[in-house]
């Protein structure tokens, strides 16, 4: 969220009386740091890319609508998508008991499924008849 509108809505909440107030400030205010913008002075990569004219005016209009600038906005979204996709595939969290459980039945001999076997017994609708 670019400095001026962040200031704006802190502005609106500070208004705001009670706890919903100050929780929405608090989000905010960590939602208006940008997700790439620590590291982003030290880093030099470049990314050049065409896009067709109907997304680049799109795109460069929602960068202004947000007041951000168009860089600022792409990387940003483009962080925020990429954490998105990859978050399940980087972590697999499970405390004793469910680890267990899950190595458990990793480790079991493989069960009969005749649900399954009559699905795979079946052409696909995507194979040539």
């Amino acid at each position: 969220m670019h400095h001026s509108m962040l200031k704006r809505f802190r502005r609106l909440l500070s208004s705001a009386r009670g706890v919903i107030g100050r929780t929405f400030g608090s989000i905010l205010a960590a939602y208006g740091n940008c997700v790439y913008s620590k590291g982003m002075a030290k880093v030099k990569e470049r990314w050049d890319f065409r896009v067709d004219p109907e997304t680049d005016r799109v795109v460069r209009q929602a960068a202004q609508t947000a007041e951000r600038t168009l860089t600022d906005f792409v990387v940003d979204a483009a962080v925020v998508e990429a954490e998105r996709l990859l978050a399940d595939r980087r972590e697999f969290v499970l405390d004793g008991e469910h680890w267990d459980r899950f190595v458990e039945l990793l480790d079991r001999s493989p069960q009969d499924n005749p649900g399954l076997e009559k699905l795979f017994a079946t052409p696909s609708v995507f194979s040539a008849a």
